[in-house]
């Protein structure tokens, strides 16, 4: 009976550390932590690829826009955004 508890707890431990693991790299690139869960992944992939596109416009227009604390905010709450929609998915795995 008790290793039947601890095969309970150990499963959710792997999951709530898949959830940080998913969230986390959604927040730091997203559309990672899609293809992280192998789940959305070709809308991780995109994400990936106009991220990287924004990314490479953002250096070549230059400061002017870096120094905007609204693009920033704006770019905090869109990775924040899938973050926690990274995590909500990956409850939904296994």
């Amino acid at each position: 009976m008790a290793s039947n508890s601890q095969n309970q707890i150990d499963h959710i431990d792997r999951k709530l550390v898949r959830s940080l693991i998913a969230g986390t790299a959604n927040f730091i690139f997203p559309g990672l932590g899609y293809i992280y869960l192998s789940k959305r992944t070709t809308f991780g992939l995109i994400l990936m690829i106009a991220n990287l596109v924004l990314f490479l416009a953002i250096e070549e227009i230059g400061a002017q826009i870096l120094n905007s604390l609204l693009v920033w905010l704006v770019m905090l709450t869109y990775s924040l955004a899938f973050a926690l929609d990274a995590y909500d998915q990956s409850k939904e795995v296994d």
